[in-house]
């Protein structure tokens, strides 16, 4: 916010009143205003709180007009006495008519001081900034990020949910086959060595004597070959079952590396994320 005046209250306008009424030289004078400055310094006190105002106050009037003569500095203060603020540029105009002064230099620091103690009893007013017109082209950006910002968020939203639908899926098949694996694991051996245990019953009765290894009505030939056969057939399906699970893993880690299964920050994949573009759709992106 532009600092633009300070408040014109009572003392300041008996102060204004009263350095109106001082009497000037009648020819015009046009004394720089870093003497004025100088002046000023001497009059106030450094440590006193009117001299750290002067300072703030001159610093900031640099940027400003000074007046240049009496007459020009007397016209700037009847234009500014009407309203309820005084600018910056009268404040420099007053204290411009007090050094100018044909009084003594007692009567000019007095009136500094009278002038500080009135600007103390005030406040700064500032110039409240014009609020410019909003751009079309700007609006428009902010209403397009916008949607985008909700689409994201819908998507997001959306994805969670078909996402614990797909994985219930998974879950259901991962158990679906680790059961089959389990059975399979199961039934191969005990139906290989049934297979066995017959065949090979068969086998040792036509070339080997009946009598041999005989335990009652059980044959241990043909218990043995049955075992042996059921342990072979269970390692066999255990080999079986490390490389199919290697070669899923392998396919699984390939299918990952591809980009469109890659997942972005938004939780949803690119090949889940893709869109068929209609006509309609084109012409309202446009």
């Amino acid at each position: 916010m532009k600092l633009q005046g300070i408040v014109a209250t009572r003392e300041v306008r008996s102060s204004l009143t009263d350095i109106l009424e001082l009497p000037q030289p009648h020819a015009s004078s046009s004394a720089p205003a870093c003497s004025a400055r100088a002046e000023l310094s001497t009059a106030a006190d450094a440590s006193s709180p009117s001299a750290i105002q002067a300072r703030v106050l001159q610093t900031k009037h640099d940027k400003q007009n000074s007046p240049s003569s009496v007459e020009e500095a007397r016209s700037m203060l009847k234009t500014c006495t009407g309203g309820s603020t005084l600018p910056l540029e009268c404040i420099q105009a007053l204290r411009y008519l007090i050094q100018m002064s044909q009084t003594t230099q007692q009567r000019k620091s007095e009136q500094l001081k009278s002038l500080d103690a009135a600007l103390r009893g005030s406040r700064l007013v500032f110039e409240t900034p014009q609020k410019k017109a909003a751009d079309p082209t700007y609006q428009k950006r902010l209403e397009r990020l916008r949607l985008k910002s909700e689409e994201r968020m819908y998507s997001k939203l959306t994805t969670n949910l078909q996402q614990t639908v797909r994985d219930d899926d998974v879950t259901a098949k991962s158990m679906t086959y680790a059961t089959s694996i389990g059975l399979n694991m199961v039934v191969a051996p005990i139906s290989f060595g049934v297979f066995m245990y017959f065949f090979a019953g068969s086998i040792f009765s036509r070339f080997f004597d009946e009598q041999d290894d005989v335990g009652g009505n059980i044959d241990i030939r043909r218990v043995i070959a049955g075992v042996v056969s059921g342990v072979f057939m269970l390692f066999v399906e255990m080999i079986l079952f490390v490389i199919r699970s290697h070669e899923i893993d392998a396919s699984v880690r390939k299918k990952s590396k591809r980009k469109e299964y890659q997942a972005n920050p938004f939780g949803y994949t690119t090949k889940h994320a893709e869109r068929t573009w209609t006509k309609e759709m084109l012409e309202k992106a446009d």
